[in-house]
């Protein structure tokens, strides 16, 4: 029996038991079997070869995500589609994973293989592609912060099979990792997408990014941006779609303390789109590793309409690099936001203070951290949960940080200002869940 014979879909099979044969299985039971049994670990080798339908299961669960991680895995992903072509409409996820090691050890990019073009091309006039990564291998040679051109680093035949199969209907996500010119009109069509995540993606400068009010609608449902770039493309996305369903925006711009006024007008810049979207939105994470008076912190943004907003997120790294590392409280800009949540509101606040130690020498002494200005702002807002984590790089500091905020928490508490419901350590985080009183 030919492969195409072995993986025509069928609509139900029946299970025998001993000399009886049960009632048939509708397939949708047995694929989430399949889908239990891999996510556990289980080889389905032996189970394709138990029968048609099984052998169909098999393939629909081994093939719905496919990592393309090296030339050599593209070489044999490749063989194996051109022989069984009745595989590409399960591929649900593809990640171009490159910088592999082999390639390389072997002077070869994944971003100019042909075998990746004839895969992608394959995917878009065959498959029913949701998602889609673009990201580096972790232990590559070459550091993550260095950013791929769209121009030289890709091939062009990889450029246009990428630019099709992002702009094909089929795809809800999208995740795009250190790219730098790439052409935002030519490349995004956000008319179907749901999520878009890009880190480091910088759009090419030639793109409009102002003019005429947006009249294109997109379906975007989740925006996640971080890194150098995020602005820029907040930028380019406002001024050509609107985004009626957006529910969730994380915003990440890392800024260092030597930031020109320039850099502090890209934060204000993004502040457009959680402003336009407060029908809509239903979580806000906002990223910033300038502390106390030094976070220029979305002071402009207003929540107070945001009445369906159920999450605000928000995390401060602090790097400490002398003989007295200081945790400052949380930043003026941040109180200033909570301060215009509607009084009626259940959103839960989610705090997460982050110490880097770079040094030693910041193994000195450890200052306090006053939450005082935060629960001073929520006396008013007694619906609104607050939950913190605080972390550290290294992780023999945690615990100094972590008995830093239980005294400021249970002086709090004596006053009759909160309640500690909750602590607990996820991870390397230490985590409190508060109850306003």
């Amino acid at each position: 029996m030919g492969a195409d014979a072995l993986s025509r879909p069928v609509r139900s099979a029946t299970i025998i038991s001993g000399e009886r044969m049960t009632d048939p299985l509708p397939v949708e039971i047995l694929q989430t079997i399949f889908e239990y049994v891999q996510q556990h670990g289980e080889p389905l080798l032996p189970w394709s070869l138990t029968c048609p339908t099984f052998h169909h299961l098999a393939q629909v669960s081994l093939f719905r995500t496919i990592r393309l991680y090296s030339c050599s895995r593209a070489e044999s992903l490749e063989g194996i589609l051109l022989k069984s072509p009745s595989i590409l409409p399960h591929v649900k996820q593809v990640f171009v994973i490159h910088g592999h090691h082999e390639d390389i050890a072997r002077g070869r990019s994944l971003l100019h293989h042909s075998s990746l073009a004839l895969l992608l091309r394959m995917l878009h006039d065959e498959g029913y592609i949701e998602e889609l990564e673009v990201s580096w291998f972790t232990p590559s040679g070459r550091p993550r912060w260095v950013k791929l051109s769209w121009e030289y680093d890709f091939s062009t035949d990889i450029r246009q099979a990428l630019q099709d199969l992002i702009r094909r209907g089929s795809l809800k996500t999208l995740h795009l990792e250190s790219i730098h010119d790439i052409p935002a009109a030519e490349t995004f069509d956000l008319s179907t997408l749901k999520e878009l995540s890009l880190h480091n993606v910088v759009v090419d400068s030639r793109d409009k990014l102002s003019g005429q009010e947006p009249t294109t609608p997109s379906n975007l449902e989740i925006i996640q941006v971080s890194g150098n770039g995020a602005s820029l493309f907040m930028q380019w996305l406002r001024t050509h779609y609107q985004t009626p369903s957006l529910k969730r925006i994380s915003i990440s711009i890392p800024l260092q303390p030597d930031d020109t006024i320039a850099g502090l007008d890209e934060i204000a810049a993004v502040n457009e789109p959680i402003m336009d979207n407060w029908e809509s939105l239903e979580q806000i994470d906002i990223y910033s590793n300038r502390a106390d008076s030094l976070d220029p912190g979305f002071t402009d943004l207003n929540l107070s309409r945001h009445l369906k907003l159920k999450i605000l997120a928000k995390r401060v790294d602090y790097y400490c690099d002398t003989d007295y590392a200081h945790l400052p409280p949380p930043s003026p800009s941040l109180v200033d936001l909570v301060s215009t949540i509607d009084p009626e509101s259940t959103v839960q606040i989610r705090l997460t203070l982050y110490a880097h130690f770079l040094s030693l020498s910041s193994f000195g002494s450890l200052a306090g951290i006053d939450l005082t200005p935060l629960a001073d702002v929520l006396e008013e807002k007694r619906a609104v949960s607050l939950h913190i984590w605080v972390c550290s790089n290294w992780h023999m500091r945690t615990a100094s940080i972590k008995a830093l905020l239980e005294n400021q928490l249970e002086s709090l508490q004596r006053q009759g200002r909160l309640r500690v419901r909750t602590t607990d350590v996820i991870g390397d985080a230490r985590f409190w869940e508060v109850d306003l009183r």
